[in-house]
């Protein structure tokens, strides 16, 4: 009798496995549109067998643990590619929006830079209103008398020097030199580096909670390492870094800076906070008191630094335009000194932010001042600027528009790149999702499997209660 005691012993235990099998599998199913959750399964482990009169008998079968189906290479990689992508991400946005600043529209990589004329569909572009404003020079010269054509010009001119002084201050606005209060950019740099201190928050909880449950029993905590996981993910887009694997399950990230490289989080201690100083990112920890300068290469907040620095450069060859325009116009209009014209343009303003006008409708001049009246050979030189092949880049035409040619090939190339990373990192998605992700049929057909061995230890215990109870009624 003790034979069929023990088997069904054996049977209850075959029960309880099945049950928690079936169990995974539920909660496999109900996972299902979850990206952050990788799929389980239940291990089964003999548990053992004990003498008896008549024999070895085995005590049958039991969970031994739950499986978690992750990859900790392709987990990584996708981390990693998550930072490539948002570095990319973060920059096009601002790149776009330099381009807008200069009102020129969107020029492909082969575009050139001699045959690009004012954009069509924003003829009121700086383009357009530099040729306008040349041309009106040529328009006073052939009738200098004409106070239509003097109002004209000077029209003409506070078009330009409006528009130039506009997209200087949208420029600044996404850019790092010398950030103004309201600075979009480095607002926005505030703002994700609030959230980085809030992940590292989270992923010390999640490491504390991972830590008590897995120092008795490793690898246990499923559930948990999932939700870390997605946090990494959340974490990457606004920074690179590293992790090291500590006791307990429990991680620490690692972040690089200009000397030895920061531990942001250990086990369960966030050992400081993140900070912004000017265009540069400062990891202050707690105790003791220290401040190191991060150096990031990918995520959100390194594509900042990168298109801050980029935007500072679009600002400063705008300047160069403007300075090489005041220089030149007010030296073909003055005579280079020679003569009492004076500056058209402030002599001072020389940066797109600070050009403005000097001459007035009331006593700006065609001629030479003191001249024969009709005069318009400082008109003509100042006309004749516009085809100053020596202006700067070219002419002064060719000359912005080399500037606007390199915003739109920046933009054109960091698009072509995102493009290129994001299937990178849709591959390695589908590649583990592949490998960890949930499949109904799968599941369905793990839960009929299950649903079966289930029955067939239930009949046995049936079957071994029915000869127990006949064998009870003969004794």
């Amino acid at each position: 009798m003790s034979g069929l005691y023990s088997t069904l012993y054996s049977n209850t235990n075959a029960l309880r496995a099945h049950s928690a099998a079936l169990d995974i599998v539920g909660r496999n199913m109900a996972n299902v549109n979850n990206t952050a959750y990788a799929r389980q399964r239940v291990v089964y482990g003999d548990k053992g067998s004990v003498n008896t009169p008549l024999g070895v008998q085995s005590l049958g079968v039991e969970p031994v643990a739950i499986q978690q189906m992750r990859d900790r290479l392709l987990d990584g990689q996708i981390t990693e590619e998550t930072s490539n992508t948002q570095f990319l991400e973060s920059q096009l946005t601002y790149l776009e929006q330099a381009q807008t600043a200069l009102s020129q529209g969107t020029f492909s990589k082969t575009t050139s830079v001699d045959t690009i004329s004012s954009n069509t569909d924003l003829p009121s572009g700086i383009a357009a209103s530099i040729d306008a404003f040349f041309s009106a020079w040529q328009g006073f010269a052939t009738q200098p008398t004409d106070p239509v054509n003097k109002q004209q010009l000077i029209a003409t001119t506070d078009d330009l020097i409006n528009k130039i002084r506009l997209a200087d201050s949208r420029l600044a606005d996404i850019s790092l030199d010398t950030p103004v209060v309201a600075n979009t950019l480095t607002g926005q740099m505030d703002e994700d580096v609030t959230q980085v201190n809030s992940i590292l928050a989270n992923l010390a909880d999640l490491n504390r909670q991972i830590g008590r449950a897995e120092i008795i029993n490793p690898g246990s905590a499923v559930d948990l390492r999932d939700q870390r996981q997605s946090k990494l993910e959340e974490l990457a887009k606004y920074m690179d870094f590293t992790t090291v694997q500590q006791d307990a399950g429990q991680i620490g990230i690692q972040v690089g800076t200009t000397g030895a490289p920061a531990l942001l989080l250990d086990r369960a201690v966030v050992t400081g906070s993140l900070a912004r100083n000017a265009d540069q990112y400062e990891w202050t920890t707690t105790a003791p008191a220290s401040t190191s300068q991060l150096t990031l290469s990918a995520g959100s907040l390194a594509g900042y630094q990168k298109v801050g620095a980029t935007v500072d450069s679009y600002r400063n060859r705008l300047d160069g335009f403007v300075q090489a325009l005041v220089t030149q116009v007010n030296d073909a209009y003055d005579n280079n000194g020679a003569n009492a014209n004076g500056d058209f343009f402030t002599g001072t303003g020389t940066t797109a932010a600070t050009i403005a006008r000097t001459a007035t409708a009331t006593n700006v001049q065609a001629g030479d001042v003191g001249g024969p009246s009709g005069a318009n050979q400082r008109a003509l030189a100042v006309a004749a600027v516009a085809n100053n092949t020596a202006f700067l880049d070219g002419t002064p035409s060719q000359t912005f528009t080399r500037i606007v040619t390199t915003v739109g090939q920046d933009v054109s190339t960091t698009e072509s790149r995102k493009e290129d990373q994001q299937a990178l990192s849709d591959l390695l998605t589908a590649q583990r999702e592949s490998y960890g992700g949930v499949s109904l049929d799968e599941e369905t057909a793990d839960m009929l499997r299950y649903q079966r061995a289930y029955q067939a230890s239930a009949k046995i215990m049936s079957v071994i209660d029915e000869l127990l109870t006949d064998i009870i009624n003969t004794i």
